[in-house]
């Protein structure tokens, strides 16, 4: 147990004191918020071991009550605390009025006068004139304990009385990977004229050049005539056995080389690297360094160098210089006579610990590390408790239907799969939602024309709905537009804001989403039926304004751009599901199918009466003319079944019982739901009384038969792969009886 309760304060009040009462009620009524917050969170501590540790089960319920019994004993001592607080002495023979309050000197509790008039007998033995006043604690939830609690928010836990399937991998956030995204262990990144770089013979003008994303904040470097080295640095302290990587974006001016080093204490004098900007090759590179050099357009370079520390040789005070260079071939820390015309541009110097160059990040006073969530994979027949990317909040127990993604190579932008117009692919620039350096960059030319990619030709059907959706992150653009191609779609598009992360101008879509993925990373969507049986392309555009009309042409600057990643096309589906990664085919993802039968069920089902509470969420539509999104259901194999679904056409929600075959009772909700939204939905049921809660509303049906011959829970669907949820399943509670209405309105209330 993690959860610690604090002691009340000591003494109590008591009435016996007067002197004290009032000092002594304002503390014990001042920790009696806290004292209750502490029981309660022991309460959920206990309840969730119960679902864990079955074997523990009764026990842990059993100390749950029990704990919630102490918060309502302490609710209770506050009340009659603080109502005795006005209260005086019962004195014999004293008139009192109708009403009067009175504490007995035997028992010392309080009293009510129901007569008024005067009397020689203590209150505490006169039933005739005095009522003891109690607090009457009525919660209106149920007395009763439930058979099965199924907490999945709380617990991320499966009862292994459930088997659970799926036939293939699936992606899902677990709430505690996470990887690294951007790093930055340098400050003044950018500001080289700055104290915090060292500066040998060398001078530094400020704000001389439009740097690769755009802004004029690059920096001249320029030699003195020494003859010397000419560089920059500064240091850093590093750890042994650990990976670093030192990068610099640079570019020509009158000086056509620089070099990088690690310096050779701790390092050695092997760990270097000559770079080439007019070129954009490498010259020499020492043996104890990996390089790299790479164009990001208009001219500029990422030049960068990456190597482990030796064991044994970690430094407070590493120097990482960036260096001028009179060859390819210069040597370590090589020296020269300068001349004070030769220069290049320099840009967002970098130093991550890892071992290899991540997306830059800016940094100013001080150094930065960015972490994300990272989408995993669930094995096969591995049950998700999704998370949200951004909180990290757990959403339940996630339940999806099959599905494919059309699209072959869902992460390689770069490949001929995938076309492009106006614009160019940098592979692999950045991390990507899954932890891996595989995230594109998309970057617009210098044309003014449509900027964008396209995929293979795709076969669509009249008739289908289809979803088109997409990883993507604001690099120096920070605007898509998703375009289905208009001779198998109607005229349709929507644009999508990667700052603000709204929708902007849209139109003809069923349906468009933006939804955060974390880290600026944000999965838009578009959804829409065929009119044509065709084949054609997928696009992906940039756009300069989120108001921008469909494929507008306009003036790229040739540098600017957006990270884009995870692309997929989804038939027969009216939001989009989980993302399934392709590598130069189609791939698929199995339905997710949770059952409980046989001796695990009949042991908590009563075939009589019962009643169900679930929590939930809805997170992808179904489509009008499918199944609707089952919530829970218990069947029999010949078809009779309770079962409580949300309904697509309607928008309403309701509760079914098929009895002998036959669909004989049906309640629903009064108000229409919502996809993301928190539902909770109770629903009691024996012979010729049903009803059904959803958050707090109730519907009731008090003239038909139930099925008592169910054998089997399915969870989130109808049954094996049909009408799934397309959500998460936070809770699932039974209780052997027929919960009253108010105690499964309660259970429901919002």
């Amino acid at each position: 147990m993690t959860q610690i309760i604090d002691q009340l304060p000591l003494p109590v009040p008591s009435r016996t004191d007067p002197t004290n009462f009032s000092v002594r009620a304002d503390n014990f009524l001042g920790e009696l918020p806290d004292f209750a917050t502490q029981v309660n969170a022991l309460a959920t501590e206990l309840t969730a071991l119960g679902n864990t540790v079955e074997t523990n089960k009764n026990t842990a319920v059993t100390a749950a009550n029990n704990a919630q019994a102490s918060a309502f004993a302490a609710t209770g001592s506050a009340n009659n605390a603080a109502t005795s607080s006005g209260a005086a002495l019962w004195v014999s023979g004293t008139t009192y009025s109708l009403g009067a309050l009175v504490y007995s000197p035997i028992t010392g509790r309080t009293y009510r006068r129901k007569i008024a008039g005067a009397g020689t007998t203590d209150p505490s033995a006169d039933a005739t004139n005095w009522i003891p006043i109690v607090l009457e604690i009525s919660t209106q939830y149920p007395t009763i304990r439930p058979s099965l609690n199924l907490d999945f928010v709380n617990n991320k836990y499966l009862d292994p009385r459930i088997t659970f399937t799926r036939s293939t991998i699936a992606k899902y956030y677990d709430g505690k990977t996470v990887h690294k995204a951007e790093e930055n262990l340098l400050i003044r990144s950018e500001e080289f004229d700055n104290a915090a770089w060292t500066k040998s013979n060398t001078t530094i003008t400020a704000n001389t050049q439009v740097n690769p994303f755009g802004q004029s904040t690059s920096e001249t470097v320029s030699e003195t005539v020494a003859n010397s080295q000419h560089f920059v640095f500064q240091n850093l302290g590093v750890v042994a056995g650990y990976v670093y990587s030192f990068s610099v974006y640079a570019k020509y001016s009158t000086r056509q080389h620089i070099q990088l080093i690690l310096d050779n204490d701790p390092w050695d004098s092997s760990c270097y690297a000559n770079f080439d900007l007019q070129n954009g090759v490498l010259g020499t590179v020492g043996s104890g360094v990996s390089a790299l050099i790479t164009a990001v357009g208009n001219g500029w370079y990422r030049c960068s160098i990456t190597s482990v520390l030796p064991a044994g040789t970690s430094s407070s005070t590493c120097p990482f210089y960036i260096l001028m260079a009179n060859s390819s071939s210069m040597t370590y820390y090589g020296s020269y006579t300068g001349s004070t015309s030769n220069s290049v541009y320099i840009f967002g110097a970098q130093v991550e610990q890892r071992n290899f160059v991540g997306p830059y990040q800016a940094t100013t006073t001080q150094p930065i590390t960015n972490y994300q969530s990272t989408l995993v994979n669930a094995s096969i027949n591995q049950p998700r408790f999704d998370h949200d990317p951004v909180t990290k909040e757990c959403k339940g127990l996630f339940i999806e239907y099959a599905t494919t993604n059309l699209l072959t190579y869902s992460e390689d932008f770069g490949n001929a799969a995938w076309t492009k117009n106006a614009s160019t692919v940098l592979g692999d620039f950045t991390i990507a939602p899954d932890g891996t350096k595989s995230a594109d960059k998309l970057v617009e030319t210098t044309a003014t024309d449509l900027h964008y990619v396209s995929s293979s030709s795709q076969v669509f059907t009249s008739g289908v709905t289809y979803t088109f959706s997409v990883y993507v992150k604001a690099s120096t653009r920070d605007v898509l537009q998703i375009v289905p191609p208009a001779g198998a779609f109607p005229v349709a598009f929507a644009n999508f804001n990667l700052t603000t992360g709204t929708i902007g101008s849209q139109s003809g879509a069923l349906s468009v989403s933006i939804i955060p993925a974390g880290n600026g990373w944000h999965r838009c969507s578009l959804t829409l039926s065929a009119i044509s049986s065709t084949s054609s392309p997928v696009f992906f555009l940039l756009q300069p304004s989120d108001t921008s009309p469909r494929a507008d042409a306009y003036t790229g600057d040739g540098y600017s751009g957006i990270y884009i990643w995870g692309a997929q096309l989804e038939a027969n589906s009216a939001s989009p599901s989980s993302y399934v990664a392709t590598a130069g085919s189609t791939a698929s993802r199995g339905y997710d199918n949770a059952v409980m039968t046989g001796a695990d069920f009949s042991s908590w089902y009563n075939q009589e009466e019962g009643s169900v509470y679930s929590e939930f969420k809805i997170d992808q539509k179904p489509l009008t003319s499918y199944y609707n999104n089952r919530i829970w259901a218990l069947n029999n194999p010949s078809g009779n079944s309770l079962y409580s679904y949300a309904e697509a056409t309607t928008g309403k929600m309701y509760h079914d019982v098929v009895y002998n075959g036959s669909l004989i009772s049906r309640l629903q909700s009064s108000n229409p739901w919502t996809l993301n939204s928190l539902y909770r939905n109770s629903a009691g049921f024996k012979t010729n009384d049903v009803s059904v809660s959803y958050n707090s509303s109730i519907d009731t049906d008090m003239s038909n038969n139930i099925p008592k011959d169910i054998t089997y829970l399915q969870l989130g669907a109808q049954s094996s792969g049909v009408a799934p949820l397309r959500g998460h399943l936070r809770r699932f509670t039974y209780y052997p009886k027929k919960l009253t209405n108010q105690e499964l309105q309660t259970l429901t209330a919002i």
